[in-house]
This record gives structure tokens, C-alpha cells and sequence, in this order.
């Protein structure tokens, strides 16, 4: 039987402080419509919980703007610009790292946030960076190519003066060849972010990381389960990222 106690004493903590927690939720390299995304989707729809939707730009088909089309609790977002690995041998894997000038990599960015955009009216100003790793003097200069805000994974800086709104809680173990997480381990890892949050990050939002690629019947299952637990909490909410940087800007 799934313990949720642990959570649920980490938001009573909260709660003595006045606060209440917000949770958002993102799901990496979307390109084409799927029955995977579709479950996604329709989970979402169902949970009533926003989605920050990473679509590649490059990889992107007609399609999929008409299969998100009229879904209002669905934000796209640009992923990169073709997930292209562009780091030397023995380097960790980054599309928008250092092996390439950051002019170089800022004119990609700009013009496949302008395809997008042209696609989708409601895009977000948000980049997410494939891997989650963006060279420093790229970060500090998103502006330039159209972008107000970063959302990687972790709690480091992406550079100075840079608004983001990171993840914190991978559904996937990339460590364990990209198995899709129990419940319980899930319940764990958020408890600890947000134990994180409160005594270090001034009660920042935690993010949600899914890849729906990888996920099926069982996986979807589990998403119910942990959209509907949290759901239940009383010292819990679940936010938009568009929301959650509005609060912070």
C-alpha cells in the first residue's frame, strides 16, 4: 500500500510557515501526435493540471498543432532546436552547451522560436533545454532570441540574472536505463524537494518531469495516481508554469 505520510508531514511543515506548495508539470520532445501523448493529454485534461509541453522545432509536424489545437491546459514550449547532440566525445550530451559560439547557437534558438511561434499563438516564453544543460553565456542571453525564462532540472543557476523555472522530480530513472518510477519512489523524491524548497530555495515550486515517449498503460497509471494523491493534499496545488513565473517576475 502507496504511504503518502511522509509527504503529507513534509506539507504540514508548510503549512506552519502559512505556505502552500505549487507543483507544475512538463513532458519533454514532443514531435509528433502519439497514443502516448494522447494518454498524456487526456490524463492531464482529466486531472485538470496544466502542461508546459517541450516540442522540438525542427522534428515538429503539422499534426501535432492540430492535435494540440483548442487544448487550453496545454502550454508548448520550444525543446531545443533538433536535439541535436553537438558535445565532444566523453562530454555530457548538450545541444546548447559550449562546443559551438553562443551567436551561433542564439540565432538557432531565434529562428525556431519564430517557427514556432508562427504555429502556435499561445507559446510559451519559456526554453527548455534539451538534456537540461545550456552554456552559461547562452542562458544569459535568451532574451536575444526571443525567450523570458529557462526551465532545466535541478536547483543550480543557469546564469546570472536569468529567470527560470526548473524541474525537480524526473518520473524516469535515467540511471536504471530510463525505467519509469514506482509510486512510492516518486513520493519520496518530491518530499525531499520540497523539504529542499522550504529550507533553502525560499519555497519555490517544484517541477514535475514526464516523457511520455517512454511511458505506457502501467506508467499512465501511475500518473493518475500521483496527479489524484497530491490532488488530495490540502497544503498542495497544482499550478501553470505561465502562472508561476508571473508570481515570481
Amino acid at each position: 500500500m502507496t504511504d503518502w505520510r511522509p509527504l503529507e508531514r513534509e506539507l504540514g511543515l508548510w503549512q506552519e510557515n502559512g505556505r502552500v506548495a505549487a507543483l507544475w508539470l512538463r513532458d519533454d520532445d514532443a514531435e509528433v501526435p502519439s497514443p502516448a501523448l494522447d494518454g498524456l493529454l487526456e490524463i492531464t485534461a482529466a486531472q485538470g493540471v496544466q502542461l508546459l509541453l517541450a516540442i522540438i522545432p525542427v522534428r515538429m509536424v503539422e499534426a501535432l498543432a492540430e492535435r494540440l489545437h483548442g487544448l487550453r491546459h496545454v502550454e508548448p514550449a520550444v525543446h531545443g532546436v533538433s536535439h541535436h547532440n553537438h558535445a565532444g566525445q566523453g562530454e555530457k550530451k548538450s545541444e546548447l552547451g559550449e562546443a559551438r559560439s553562443a551567436d551561433v547557437v542564439l540565432a538557432e534558438l531565434g529562428a525556431a522560436r519564430e517557427r514556432m511561434a508562427g504555429v502556435f499563438p499561445s507559446l510559451s516564453g519559456i526554453l527548455v533545454p534539451p538534456w537540461n544543460r545550456i552554456a552559461r553565456g547562452v542562458a544569459e542571453r535568451i532574451g536575444e532570441a526571443g525567450f523570458t525564462a529557462i526551465s532545466a532540472f535541478g536547483w543550480t543557476p543557469a546564469g546570472s540574472g536569468v529567470r527560470q523555472l526548473n524541474t525537480h522530480v524526473d518520473l524516469v530513472d535515467w540511471k536504471d536505463q530510463g525505467r519509469w518510477r514506482e509510486l512510492d519512489e516518486v513520493i519520496a523524491l518530491l518530499t525531499e524537494a520540497l523539504a529542499t524548497s522550504r529550507t533553502s530555495h525560499g519555497y519555490a515550486p517544484i517541477g514535475i518531469l514526464s516523457h511520455h515517449l517512454r511511458g505506457n498503460a502501467a506508467t499512465q497509471r501511475m500518473l493518475i495516481q500521483i496527479l489524484e494523491g497530491t490532488a488530495r493534499q490540502p497544503g498542495l496545488r497544482w499550478a501553470s508554469a505561465g502562472e508561476l513565473l508571473e508570481v515570481t517576475a
